[in-house]
């Protein structure tokens, strides 16, 4: 503990950071979400009752639970490579078991978000009930959460790359704010799926449980007790050092398909930038969420919107990222419309496979078979305001990007809003109207105009490109 106490007082900032302003954090931002969800306990407890409030946060408090396990686990399991100051703190005389320790007390600075419900959850259960052994028993919940975590992380570290760990978190922490903005939202949706949770087996409902029957508060004791031991035998054995992995290499065969290797590399590089899984996956959750909250249409529409501008976005990324290298790519024995097409289309078919499987869960959940010819109406959309987005991004080298999703200005951003949202709009009003007539007419004058324009910009985009000064 000694050597844990001085390596914590004279860590980097990052490290104080993580560790002195966590709890503060809590306290304050529990505070402020205590007025979204306060009255929200106290709405399932007066209209269901307190068997139902209890199903709810054994539901709620369950899936936090689990998003904790998990985003301290891929956290750990990036946060364990050598490198920095993980290969600085190696070298001084410090058991591997106590930096180990110091990564997790970190940890919990990035895991502040989930912690926060988790704990405001036992905390509203605790106060409401008028009995605190629950809040008790969430503390050695968390514990054994946060070992948990750990001891996981080891495996994730040798099962999984350092990108694919870093988005896993990221999306872990997206689903979390997710499944608060439902809980704020749909009171009664916990309620309805807490039935499921209420089991005996349900570790991670330990603490709704003890109010009942306090012999889960000694089951969590024990659990947590245990997972301590687990983590002491294998934190003295952690391996820091990257596992090298041989990968067997298949010949690849002769294809005409156009660009093939700039497809795979943007494909890659896009799949290694972690802000691409959120640009990817958050139109979608806020349709999602819409649809159950509020208005279908209204959803799907700013949901395609918003997801069109997202994929111009990730285009303008790619090329930003080509930009970096050049004129590497203009002496390569390859054609420019080549080095183009890739950037849009990489990005294009992703969104359009997310925004299809979005389309056709709304079309059989409000059974309108119209909305599924949203579909070809939204890929034709991606394709030209990609093109367009690549045409109005800075084409000046400034280096490597802090930010690379930073590459419109606000003008630039407020035209392809307006291009994608005003297009699925006009076309969600069609629907609404009720009049076949007038959606399909401006379905095809969408997609028509969308295809011309597509061709207009990609052609000055190649022009552009081939004039390029090295």
């Amino acid at each position: 503990m000694r050597k844990l106490s001085v390596l914590l007082r004279y860590a980097p900032a990052r490290g104080r950071k993580g560790l002195y302003s966590v709890l503060i954090s809590v306290l304050i931002t529990g505070f402020l979400f205590y007025s979204l969800m306060g009255n929200n306990f106290k709405a399932i407890l007066e209209e269901f009752g307190k068997e139902a409030f209890s199903a709810s946060l054994s539901f709620s408090t369950t899936m936090f639970s689990v998003m904790f396990l998990l985003g301290v686990s891929f956290y750990l399991s990036n946060s364990f490579v050598l490198e920095g100051e993980i290969e600085f703190l190696l070298t001084l005389p410090i058991e591997r078991s106590t930096i180990v320790i110091y990564q997790l007390l970190i940890s919990l600075f990035y895991q502040s978000f989930i912690l926060i419900m988790m704990v405001l959850n036992l905390f509203m259960y605790s106060l409401l009930m008028n009995n605190w052994v629950p809040f008790v028993t969430g503390v050695f919940h968390t514990v054994f959460l946060l070992l948990g975590g750990a001891i996981f992380s080891v495996l994730f570290g040798r099962l999984l790359r350092t990108s694919l760990s870093r988005k896993l978190y990221s999306l872990i922490q997206l689903l979390a704010v997710f499944l608060f903005l439902i809980l704020v939202n749909l009171p009664g949706f916990s309620v309805s799926f807490g039935k499921w949770f209420l089991s005996k087996w349900n570790v991670f409902a330990y603490a709704v449980f003890s109010r009942e029957n306090p012999i889960f508060l000694l089951y969590e004791i024990l659990i947590c007790f245990g997972t301590f031991l687990v983590f002491r035998m294998i934190s003295k054995t952690v391996m820091f050092e990257p596992v090298l992995r041989k990968e067997r290499t298949s010949a690849e065969k002769p294809t005409r398909f156009p660009g093939k290797g700039f497809f795979k590399k943007d494909l890659i590089t896009l799949f290694r930038e972690e802000r691409s899984l959120y640009l990817l996956l958050y139109p979608i959750g806020f349709g999602v969420l819409m649809t159950f909250v509020g208005s279908p249409d209204f959803g799907l529409i700013f949901a395609i919107g918003i997801a069109v501008l997202y994929n111009a976005t990730m285009s303008a990324m790619l090329w930003k990222k080509e930009m970096e290298v050049w004129p590497l790519p203009k002496v390569l024995p390859v054609k420019m419309s080549d080095v183009m097409i890739s950037k849009i289309l990489v990005s294009s078919l992703l969104n359009s496979a997310v925004v299809s499987a979005f389309v056709i869960f709304l079309a059989i959940y409000q059974k309108q078979l119209f909305y599924i010819f949203f579909i070809p109406a939204s890929l034709s959309l991606f394709l030209f305001v990609s093109a367009l987005g690549l045409l109005l991004s800075k084409w000046e080298k400034t280096g490597s990007l802090a930010n690379p999703a930073k590459v419109f200005s606000g003008p630039e951003t407020l035209l392809l809003q307006l291009v994608a949202i005003g297009a699925v709009g006009v076309l969600g009003y069609a629907l609404s109207t009720g009049s076949h007539l007038m959606f399909f007419s401006i379905l095809l004058v969408t997609v028509v105009g969308s295809v011309f324009g597509f061709t207009w910009a990609f052609k000055r985009i190649v022009f552009r490109t081939e004039r390029l000064e090295e």
